[in-house]
């Protein structure tokens, strides 16, 4: 049986405060059934997931094309099932709602996931159910289920990925997101590109948004790399009964950062 556990810490200096960050603990016995604690800031399930490939070097699609990340609070047993197979289960509560609020303007819900994974060789896939807890009645803003699913190859000169994430509510209307990631490593050069989308339906005013981001990572050390990165996303507000655009939303730029680790 083995016992890890993390937690960080961010500020500090000459009179600034000192706040944690993330905080997890786990323990995995023998046979490979593991417990783990956390309150942690979730990565986004495709930019920095199976799907994205590794290719959200420092800036994601999440918070323009995708949806936002969010902390939460969690409890997640995990077993192998088979060679290459491994099974989850999860229960957790977020601090935003499941429309993307804040406590004070949403409904927080919590939420139990399954997940069955593979991992064999060069292919990594996983797939996902996740039922809502604190369901609305016939709202467009309380989540009832979740479905995702996400895979990656690595063929040695490129690592590839794709996946999606639909999220339905009690009102019957549909919030989707795919997306699909590129990893091309040159030595201590690593090429990346991911291309997303979201939409929704049964709304009374639809949107759709697609947009994609490039960019390299270069490893100076074992402790310091730098990115650069341009992304471009481009969207629409459309109303469900009628042809004509109500509205737009399209922004581009450009990413670099230098990390260093102590």
């Amino acid at each position: 049986m083995s016992v890890s556990g993390s937690f960080g810490f961010n500020g500090g200096g000459r009179g600034a405060d000192v706040t944690g960050q993330d905080v997890k603990l786990g323990v995995k016995t023998a046979s490979g059934l593991a417990v783990t604690f956390a309150s942690v800031l979730s990565g986004h399930y495709l930019s920095g997931g199976i799907a994205g490939a590794g290719a959200a070097f420092d800036y994601g699609l999440d918070d323009a094309v995708l949806g936002g990340r969010s902390y939460a609070d969690s409890v997640t047993v995990s077993m192998p099932l088979m060679a290459g197979v491994t099974f989850s289960a999860s229960t957790a509560e977020p601090a935003v709602s499941s429309y993307g609020s804040g406590a004070a303007s949403g409904n927080v819900q919590r939420y139990n996931t399954a997940v069955l994974g593979y991992k064999a060789g060069a292919l990594v896939a996983d797939v996902q159910y996740r039922s809502y807890t604190g369901q609305l009645n016939n709202t467009t803003t309380s989540a009832s289920q979740k479905v995702r699913a996400s895979a990656s190859y690595d063929l040695g000169v490129a690592k590839i990925g794709a996946g999606i994430d639909s999220t339905t509510y009690t009102a019957g209307n549909v919030y989707s997101e795919s997306l699909a990631g590129i990893t091309v490593p040159f030595g201590n050069l690593i090429l990346g590109a991911q291309f997303g989308a979201m939409s929704t339906s049964g709304y009374t005013t639809n949107y759709d948004q697609t947009g994609s981001i490039v960019g390299a990572q270069y490893n100076l050390s074992k402790r310091t790399y730098m990115t650069a990165q341009y992304y471009s996303y481009t969207g629409s507000f459309k109303a469900s009964t009628a042809v004509s655009t109500s509205g737009s939303q399209n922004a581009t730029g450009a990413v670099f950062t230098i990390y260093n680790t102590f």
